[in-house]
């Protein structure tokens, strides 16, 4: 390792110091080290590196342990250079000896309480911090030098505005400034916090126990696998990929050989009493693992965590679960949550078709085996809850669940299972008073559920009041409600039951003076278009999955297929009720035919195929939060299928193929199809470098012309 030594003035201060080293860093990544230290750990840098590559966006401090502060305090971080460019340095010259890390620290608590948990602490990243004295109780301590402390607290007090400004800084880096209603509240949350070390909570810290490696001679993990068949293609398939993309395990697998009387749940418990490692999979034969699945799952477990699943493709590539969320009413019907999270996020219970279980924690419970096929699932996951663990959905992982390869979903049999065992649950959990005392104790100390229960709470007051709200008022809160939970289908439904409830036998028209606004709900849930205005002039306007549609008053009844067909003499599309009479007006006198969208909802051009047929979301919005995730190809240039087959290690990581390539990839030499190298690309093009372009976009910016 080279070593570059740097002569100062005598007597500058900590923080001068700091940052005398830091100007003269070059790498990507920068941590604060005092000369106190003993690094315990071997091969600790791939392991801080490991941690690193799972935020490719660089908003991330990560902090290992120094045997005295642990996770409550970062003394020796570790953040990349990019974070340090908003910061100005890698700390304050003001600071004499003390609170550097503090300010690095609260930056990332404030972080968290806009959401983004961005603290990775490496518990078993061992650095010895030496500089301990010994205390009148006869432990030693560490003891700071009380007048240079208080010195530095007062500055550290002065300096909370600016790293609120940081904060929002590494916000935008995340998740983009396209949004600035959602940077005013963030704004307005930060705006309320006073004392910084009064957010210094432990739940900020995201564990990541790099320890946990299988062991060729004391496997740690079981693979435990449920089939009917294994002689079916999809269970040889299963078996087949788990032993190809898997090292250092057991496996043991149950067939039951098409046995009738086969119990779903009874055979899973059989695998949790044979169990003997630290870590259970139990899973399905209708599951397909990829690369890396089993370390994603692992890098799921933290410290409270009983029960990690993954997130699930469907048989044509797209996310069909990331999580379990139970409708508001209680009725224990639910559906999947279809969107990525940034890190392992607390889910209200499972799909139970792959997941992790901690044997030491959660090993004794064992599923209801009155569930033979359905809410066996709902109803473990509930239980590891009331065991005082969480049940948490990770982002490194990610299966195929094929689904329904045992009993057809949708069919006659499988209806009636359903709702015999949903009574079961219901009297299991609801009647008995359960799932309340879940809402009222422990999920109330997890924001990713409490926000689950304000917004249901949201729901029901635009449903109960909002007759009484102004009308624009009243379409504003509405449009934004329904877009927020935009993946979480369970929400939509709920809102559609309430709805239809309220209107009765009533017309949908979100005209009626007092039931308008349950039509206008039902329009925005895209389970009912509702008529919200007769006869503009000669058009009818239509709500449909929060879009306005306007067609020819003489021309028949609202078709969604014959407007995308342009089926009507003429017929608009617009994403506000406003915007749709203007372009009515706007065409008034012009012999326009076929359907008019209004500009802003007008895809691309040059989107590519894949994405003129899209619909209803702008592409490059479509792209990064479905389509990229689908295996779809952004760009005729960048070939997804060939990125991922080169790349395996992508699919585990949570973002986007593109944005592996523009981030990381590029840099690493992948290619984004069979024929372009970017790093011949860049020894041919050096002024590609030089301006720090992708060589891609580079290269796509001027055709190919030089």
């Amino acid at each position: 390792m080279p070593v570059k030594r740097v002569l100062v003035t005598p007597g500058l201060s900590m923080g001068s110091l700091n940052m005398a080293g830091y100007r003269e860093t070059q790498g990507q990544y920068v941590m604060l080290l005092n000369d106190d230290v003993i690094a315990r750990t071997p091969g600790w840098d791939e392991q801080v590196l490991a941690a690193f590559r799972s935020f490719p966006d660089g908003m991330v401090l990560v902090h290992v342990n120094d045997s005295v502060f642990k996770d409550s305090l970062c003394i020796f971080p570790f953040v990349t250079r990019k974070f340090c460019s908003l910061m100005d340095g890698i700390c304050k010259e003001g600071y004499r000896r003390y609170r550097i890390d503090d300010h690095i620290h609260n930056i990332f608590d404030l972080l968290s309480l806009l959401g983004h948990h961005r603290r990775v602490f490496l518990p078993d990243v061992l650095f010895e911090h030496t500089n301990l004295e010994a205390a009148g109780d006869g432990a030693v301590h560490y003891i700071p030098n009380q007048a240079i402390h208080a010195l530095d607290t007062t500055l550290f007090d002065s300096l909370l505005e600016e790293r609120k400004g940081i904060a929002l800084a590494a916000m935008g880096h995340i998740i983009g400034d396209a949004d600035p209603i959602g940077f005013a509240r963030c704004q307005h949350k930060l705006d309320q916090v006073t004392d910084s070390v009064a957010i210094r909570l432990p739940e900020h810290a995201r564990w990541l126990h790099t320890g946990i490696s299988v062991s060729a001679a004391q496997p740690r993990v079981t693979v435990g696998i449920v089939s009917a068949d294994f002689r079916s293609a999809h269970a040889i398939q299963c078996l087949d990929l788990v032993k190809a993309h898997t090292g250092n395990y057991e496996l043991i697998l149950i067939d039951n050989n098409r046995d009738p009387g086969f119990n779903h749940s009874r055979e899973m418990n059989r695998m949790l009493s044979i169990c003997r490692t630290e870590y259970l999979v139990l899973m399905d034969d209708d599951v397909l693992v990829e690369p890396g699945w089993l370390g994603g799952l692992l890098r799921g477990v933290g410290p409270e965590v009983g029960v990690v699943t993954p997130l699930h493709k469907d048989r044509y590539g797209s996310l069909s679960y990331a999580g379990i969320v139970m409708s508001p009413d209680d009725t224990g019907h639910h559906t999947h949550i279809l969107e990525v999270p940034n890190n392992p996020r607390p889910i209200q219970t499972i799909c139970s078709a792959i997941m992790l279980i901690h044997m030491d924690r959660c090993g004794h419970v064992r599923l209801d085996e009155n569930y033979s096929k359905y809410f066996l699932d709902i109803d473990y996951g509930l239980q590891i809850w009331e065991q005082g663990f969480q049940v948490v959905c990770s982002p490194y992982c990610q299966v195929t669940h094929l689904a329904g390869a045992t009993l057809e979903q949708g069919s006659p049999r499988s209806a009636q299972l359903f709702e015999e065992q949903r009574l079961r649950y219901w009297r299991s959990w609801v009647d008995s008073g359960r799932i309340r005392k879940l809402r009222q104790g422990i999920w109330t100390t997890i924001p990713e559920i409490t926000w689950l229960t304000q917004m249901s709470e949201k729901i029901d007051r635009l449903v109960t009041d909002g007759a009484k709200q102004d009308r624009e008022a009243f379409l504003r809160h509405a449009h934004a409600a329904v877009h927020t939970l935009r993946f979480y289908p369970v929400f939509r439904e709920y809102i559609a039951s309430r709805a239809r409830l309220g209107i009765g036998q009533r017309p949908a028209r979100a005209d009626d003076p007092e039931t308008g606004h349950l039509a206008v709900l039902l329009g925005l849930t895209g389970l009912q278009p509702v008529l919200f205005e007769e006869g503009f002039d000669g058009m009818n306007l239509v709500l449909d999955d929060s879009i306005y549609y306007a067609l020819p008053q003489t021309e028949g009844t609202y078709s969604h297929e014959r407007i995308v067909r342009s089926g009507y003499s003429r017929s608009f599309e617009a994403e506000s009720a406003a915007a749709l009479k203007s372009l009515i007006l706007n065409s008034k006198g012009i012999p326009l035919q076929g359907h008019i969208r209004q500009p802003a909802l007008t895809r691309v051009p040059d989107a590519g195929p894949a994405y003129r047929s899209i619909g209803r979301m702008n592409p490059l919005v479509h792209y990064l939060e479905i389509g990229g995730y689908e295996g779809r190809d952004p760009h005729p240039a960048f070939n997804t299928a060939y990125y991922l087959a080169n790349n395996p290690e992508v699919a585990t990581m949570g973002m986007t193929p593109l944005e592996h390539f523009l981030e990381i990839g590029a840099a690493k030499g992948c290619k984004p199809n069979a024929d372009f190298d970017p790093l011949a690309y860049l020894q041919e093009h050096p002024e590609a470098a030089e301006e720090g372009i992708n060589p891609l976009v580079h290269y796509l910016l001027h055709n190919g012309r030089e």
